[in-house]
């Protein structure tokens, strides 16, 4: 959760223009997650909509666009999605943590790195029929949008706020965890013995001089650190025990506040019901 690391960029997101993939990435250089980073999963993950759970909603939402854009007098064609597929999207939750991602990156990251092929094709699609919208299209497409979202959300609201404190409150204190602390420690003093000195991952992945003039690759040295902190992780056992003291935190979060997040899962239920309600009745 470094705030130089990109989530991965939902699609919703991108149809109002508000993320990317990086246009300079060539996709093939983009390595598939290892074990380690595949196991980092999260008991909050399950009240949140996975990848190909997100993409059934898209492609209903594309159903009830064409429907709605018609009636506007234009076409809209649908891209058909993929729904099942490996999630990435924790891959980057404690930094770097694969070694060919560190040799060929760096900590200057693609934006899409946690974007699995399936969908970096799907996002490619969107933004090629994008770019092909006339003006008048584009306004159409705005307000049809709107139509659709509300009805694949009806009946399907709950507040997503509390959800993000969570997240970022239990991130924050597996921190403060002894066995963290411990390790944090291990891994610094491993930097040490390398030549490089900080006191935690997320100090050497925001190292101002790696972003010094809004530098778009890593230099050498930035490379040098990014393979020392992989290294590091792996030789003090640090991901382990912070994911470990992470998972403790979220399932005690879930016990201590069941109303909520039992509203929560219902509320993301519903909203995939009603959109493969659409999908079947298309």
């Amino acid at each position: 959760m470094l705030r130089r690391f990109l989530p991965l960029a939902s699609i919703a997101l991108l149809i109002a223009g508000c993320s990317e993939p990086s246009a300079k990435t060539n996709r093939a250089e983009i390595p598939e997650p290892t074990a380690e980073a595949l196991m980092l999963v999260f008991p909050f993950d399950s009240y949140v909509l996975s990848d190909g759970e997100t993409h059934v909603t898209y492609e209903a939402g594309d159903v009830l666009m064409r429907t709605c854009m018609r009636e506007q007098g234009h076409d809209w064609e649908i891209v058909r999605t993929p729904k099942k597929f490996t999630d990435w999207r924790n891959r980057l939750h404690y930094g770097l943590i694969e070694s060919e991602v560190a040799d060929r990156f760096g900590y200057h990251v693609p934006s899409d790195i946690q974007s699995p092929p399936e969908v970096r094709e799907v996002l490619s699609k969107i933004k090629t029929r994008q770019a092909a919208l006339k003006k008048d299209e584009g306004q159409a497409a705005q307000k049809c949008r709107k139509v659709a979202d509300g009805q694949l959300t009806r009946n399907a609201k709950a507040p997503f706020a509390p959800f993000n404190d969570f997240k970022s409150k239990t991130y924050a204190e597996a921190q403060r965890e002894p066995a963290v602390r411990g390790a944090m420690a291990a891994w610094s003093a491993c930097m040490r013995d390398k030549n490089f000195s900080y006191p935690t991952p997320i100090a050497a992945g925001e190292h101002s001089a790696w972003w010094a003039n809004d530098k778009k690759e890593a230099s050498e040295k930035e490379i040098a650190t990014a393979k020392a902190d992989v290294a590091c992780k792996k030789k003090t056992g640090l991901v382990a025990r912070w994911f470990g003291a992470e998972k403790s935190l979220e399932e005690e979060t879930i016990r201590d506040n069941p109303e909520y997040f039992t509203k929560l899962k219902a509320a993301n239920d519903r909203y995939l019901e009603n959109a493969r309600r659409v999908l079947r009745e298309q």
